[in-house]
């Protein structure tokens, strides 16, 4: 379901204007992915040497170190006096969807078309879309799972596997083809079945006749097919671990597979003969072995970096020697082992990712107008005090950036971030004109976070033992509902076994605002502050929202806090009004399904008591993103998803 965030302009004059940042999809709801067809540098004899051959912004993969089917020269470590290269990769975005799950992509032998799997409501169809970009053309219907796409070698027919007749025999799977016209992208016929029994892992032969595969149920068997369909016949069979990541080799003669081995962690690489016989063993390698590349000259397997900083890929010969590696794009899934181009010179990818452009919209209704490029997902940090410009977080360059833009139209303005700034965790003073962001990886504690002076790029450090804070609707709220109380940034700083809450002017000392009881809630973002001044609200909600939860109120550091108000089911969040009367927190409660949402309203006297009985109000928000107070202080904006699709 749609996802929006809504922030308010803080102007109190004449009409307040709404900036939605659409989340056009998410993994879990709607999926928002993005097709990409990445470049592959080929490796050669020196890294030295490494160079860029690209078709249809498809690099090559294959080191030109190979021979022949099963013998390799080493390339990029020969007599281990070699680097082994790390080649940056170009991406291009082909298409993306806000309302599909992709499984994974395959190009068409002349590269002018992409298949790929779309999942939505748990049914799934094979799609195809231009490598030009362009509207995706739907090839199969019903309320089945079609999956795993495979182009004939013509280019006028793709098979993948459907559970479609397998009605009343669960989640098992046949290999099915439907045939295209390469010139439109539509099908020219109906789907039919292939394969009599259930299959797994299937793999076409380069000359079209054969067709490879796992049986679904029965395990160590290798079998093939005609690719018209007809009686399997069966190239290996084996007790034990079953035969995995068919290909074959370019003359269609034999069929490369791995498989594990009994009581280790390696694995096989075999060869087997169209026309059946003993399988030749290749090569032992350690797990995890990856995807073999059509005739099993080299293999690729996607991993974490030595860093720990994304995903990338690993280029390896039979011997287990690294060829090269390769930098992913973040979220990035190479959907191996169908991910190879037909050649196998190159492969597709899937980055299942989340995009948000900027949209501004008339607080009192009307059209909207996006802002924004949609190049990541982008989150608006805040605006200028005159209400004309926004800024928020983007990508540019395949880098963090933060931009601000007149949001009626005008050149934006790039604020530069260093490479260390780990996170988009960035947010413009109440001035519009400094900029704090973190350095390091979000899950650290104790980093250090900067602030930069717009105008001329001078930096100085804000603290050093950063670790909460600073984050629109998390876990410090100044008043209104925003990250600053006047010109202060506001934070949780640690200190050996203490944690101080802290406030400090963009240019100046920092000071303490309140000690806070440490305990794991602090770190892991769990504990809710309201901040007004020197006041702090915070609420004590139980793990059992059945129980009651109370609402604290402190005024003064060294004093002990005491009690506001004590109510049934759980809060969370604190937002204080702009004159500090009212506090307004979310108030959870459980219900048959599930749990209810509403907000709770306490008035609060000059001296911090409770200044009249709490109010409930009711809201049509299931889960709640973010409350913010208007400037007369008497409304509230709320941001979040109903239980349909809507914005509350």
């Amino acid at each position: 379901m749609p996802d929006f965030t809504v922030g308010l302009l803080p102007d109190p004059v004449g009409l307040l204007t709404l900036v939605l940042t659409i989340v056009a999809g998410s993994i879990l709801a709607l999926g928002l992915l993005e097709i990409l067809l990445f470049g592959l540098l080929t490796v050669l004899l020196s890294w030295r040497e490494t160079r860029a051959k690209v078709l249809l912004l498809i690099g090559l993969l294959t080191p030109v170190g190979v021979i022949g089917p099963g013998v390799v020269v080493l390339s990029a470590q020969e007599g281990n006096a070699q680097e082994v290269p790390t080649i940056e990769a170009r991406f291009t975005r082909i298409f993306s969807s806000d309302s599909l799950n992709i499984g994974g992509a395959a190009l068409s032998p002349d590269g002018r078309w992409l298949a790929f799997d779309g999942f939505t409501e748990g049914i799934g169809n094979i799609w195809v879309v231009s490598a030009q970009g362009g509207d995706p053309i739907r090839l199969t219907s019903g309320q089945n799972v079609n999956q795993t796409p495979l182009w004939f070698p013509s280019g006028d027919r793709i098979g993948f596997l459907s559970n479609q007749v397998a009605e009343g025999q669960g989640h098992l799977f046949y290999v099915m083809s439907i045939p295209i016209d390469p010139e439109t992208g539509q099908a020219t016929g109906p789907a039919r079945q292939v394969s009599l029994e259930p299959a797994r892992e299937p793999s076409i032969s380069p000359d079209g006749r054969w067709i490879a595969y796992g049986p679904y149920i029965f395990h160590g068997a290798l079998k093939v097919i005609p690719s018209i369909g007809g009686a399997a016949r069966t190239l290996f069979d084996q007790e034990g671990p079953s035969p995995r990541n068919p290909t074959w080799s370019p003359d269609s003669e034999h069929v490369y597979f791995d498989t594990g081995i009994v009581d280790s962690d390696a694995r096989r690489i075999l060869r087997v003969s169209i026309d059946g016989g003993e399988a030749e063993e290749i090569s032992v390698m350690p797990r995890p072995l990856g995807a073999l590349a059509p005739d099993a000259s080299y293999r690729v397997r996607q991993t974490e970096n030595e860093a720990g900083q994304g995903p990338m890929l690993e280029l390896k010969d039979p011997q287990d020697q690294v060829l090269g590696r390769v930098h992913l794009h973040r979220n990035m899934d190479t959907g191996l082992p169908r991910g190879f181009t037909p050649d196998g010179k190159g492969i597709t990818a899937v980055v299942r990712d989340l995009m948000a452009p900027i949209f501004v919209a008339p607080l009192d209704g009307g059209p909207a107008s996006q802002i924004s490029d949609v190049r990541a997902y982008e989150r608006v940090l805040g605006w200028t005090p005159d209400s004309r410009q926004v800024f928020y977080s983007t990508r540019l360059n395949g880098r963090d950036a933060v931009l601000r833009t007149p949001w009626e139209g005008g050149p934006s303005l790039e604020i530069p971030l260093p490479l260390e700034a780990g996170d988009p965790l960035a947010v413009p003073s109440a001035d519009g004109r400094y900029l704090a962001y973190a350095l390091g990886s979000a899950a650290d504690t104790g980093r250090t976070v900067m602030v930069r002076r717009i105008s001329d790029g001078e930096t100085r450090v804000l603290t050093d033992a950063y670790v909460r804070g600073l984050r629109p609707g998390r876990e410090v709220e100044g008043p209104g509902g925003g990250v600053t109380d006047g010109e202060d940034f506001l934070f949780l700083e640690r200190h050996g076994d203490k944690v101080e809450l802290r406030a400090s002017p963009p240019e100046g000392p920092s000071r303490l605002v309140r000690s806070v009881a440490p305990g794991p809630g602090v770190f892991e973002g769990r504990f809710k502050l309201g901040v007004h001044g020197e006041w702090v609200a915070y609420p004590e909600s139980p793990e059992n929202l059945a129980d009651s939860a109370t609402l604290f109120i402190s005024t003064t550091e060294g004093e002990p806090a005491h009690e506001l108000v004590t109510v049934p089911g759980g809060l969370e969040g604190i937002y204080w009004s702009h004159d500090r009367r009212w506090i307004v927190a979310g108030h959870y409660t459980p219900q048959a399904q599930g749990f209810g949402f509403d907000l709770l309203l306490v008035g609060v006297t000059p001296e911090g008591t409770l200044a009249s009985e709490p109010r409930f109000l009711e809201t049509e928000a299931w889960i709640p993103h973010h409350i913010q107070w208007l400037p007369d202080n008497q409304t509230l904006a709320l941001f979040g998803m109903d239980r349909s699709e809507g914005v509350s």
